[in-house]
C-alpha cells in the first residue's frame, strides 16, 4: 500500500514519471554477385603494308561495319594470298561475363603509333596518328561503344581506326598499343 500512496503522492505533487515508448524495425542487407568480364583479344587492329605515292598524303579507314577504304595518295601494296604482305583488317575481341548483361567498351579516341625503319639504319620515323577509333559489337552493331552478352555470357566486339600518313613517311613498321577497356553497363 506504501507504493501506491507513494504513487498518488507524486501525482498529486505534478510530478509525471517519464514511460520511454520505443520502435523498432529491421532492414535488409544484400548482395548480387555476378561473373566478372573476361576480355581476350582475338586479333589485333592492322592496317595493312601500305604504300603511298610520292609526294602525295595518305589514309586507310578500317570501318568495322563498313570495311577497309585507302584515300588520298595510300594503296594497298598487297592482293590477297601473297606472301609476305599484311593485308588490312579490324582488331577483334571476345568477351564474356554474366549472361543477358549489358557492357561498355572504352577506348581512346585516337593514339600514336611509333615506327621502326625498315632499312636498318639509326635514324628515326616519325610517329603516326590513329584517329577515329570505332568499336562495333556483334550484339548490337549499331550502338558503338556498347554490347549484351548472349545467353550463354558471350560476346565479340572489332575495333577500327583510320591511319594518317604524311607525305614522305618512310619505309617502317609502325606500332601503337590500343588500350581497350570492358565494363558493366
Amino acid at each position: 500500500m506504501i507504493r501506491a500512496t507513494a504513487l498518488i503522492g507524486l501525482l498529486a505533487a505534478g510530478f509525471v514519471p517519464a514511460v520511454a515508448w520505443a520502435a523498432s524495425a529491421q532492414g535488409q542487407a544484400e548482395a548480387t554477385i555476378i561473373a566478372p568480364l573476361v576480355i581476350t583479344r582475338l586479333s589485333d587492329l592492322d592496317f595493312g603494308t601500305v604504300t603511298l605515292a610520292p609526294g602525295t598524303t595518305g589514309s586507310v579507314t578500317i570501318d568495322p561495319a563498313s570495311g577497309i577504304r585507302f584515300g588520298g595518295g595510300a594503296s594497298a601494296a598487297c592482293i590477297a594470298g601473297s606472301d609476305g604482305c599484311v593485308l588490312a583488317h579490324a582488331s577483334r575481341f571476345a568477351v564474356r561475363g554474366e549472361a543477358g548483361r549489358n557492357y561498355g567498351v572504352s577506348a581512346p579516341a585516337g593514339i600514336m603509333a611509333s615506327g621502326t625503319l625498315l632499312d636498318g639504319s639509326s635514324g628515326t620515323a616519325p610517329d603516326l596518328a590513329i584517329a577515329s577509333i570505332q568499336v562495333r559489337t556483334q550484339s548490337r552493331p549499331g550502338n558503338g561503344f556498347s554490347g549484351t552478352l548472349d545467353g550463354e555470357g558471350r560476346d565479340i566486339f572489332d575495333i577500327g581506326g583510320a591511319l594518317i600518313v604524311p607525305a614522305g613517311t618512310p619505309s617502317a613498321r609502325y606500332r601503337a598499343v590500343l588500350p581497350v577497356i570492358v565494363t558493366y553497363s
